[in-house]
């Protein structure tokens, strides 16, 4: 008997990108801002450009500010096309930050 591990912990063959928690919506459910560089085609200027996408945590492990990776995955709802794969750097506390005198 073979044992299959969950399909959350694995990716897809599907495509993967990485970006940064914006938003915790839900309990399941996060949205993500990926950034591009594309260069204008008549311009040549660079420009960034910004993507937000829904995705689905099952484990309900991001926060705000975390860097995750997301695959591909089938219509989890009418928006949630993406599925968190894990966190990349998770998202300094703010706690961590602050220095006692």
């Amino acid at each position: 008997m073979t044992t299959q591990q969950p399909t959350a912990a694995r990716p897809s063959g599907g495509q993967t990108i990485l970006g940064t928690v914006t938003k915790v919506s839900g309990s399941k459910s996060v949205v993500v801002t990926t950034s591009k560089r594309i260069r204008h085609q008549r311009y040549q200027k660079v420009i960034r450009q910004l993507t937000r996408v829904k995705a689905h945590d099952p484990a309900s492990q991001c926060h705000r500010g975390d860097v995750v990776e997301l695959t591909l995955s089938r219509p989890i709802s009418r928006t949630k096309r993406w599925r968190v794969v894990r966190v990349v750097k998770p998202a300094a506390s703010p706690a961590s930050s602050e220095v006692s005198s």
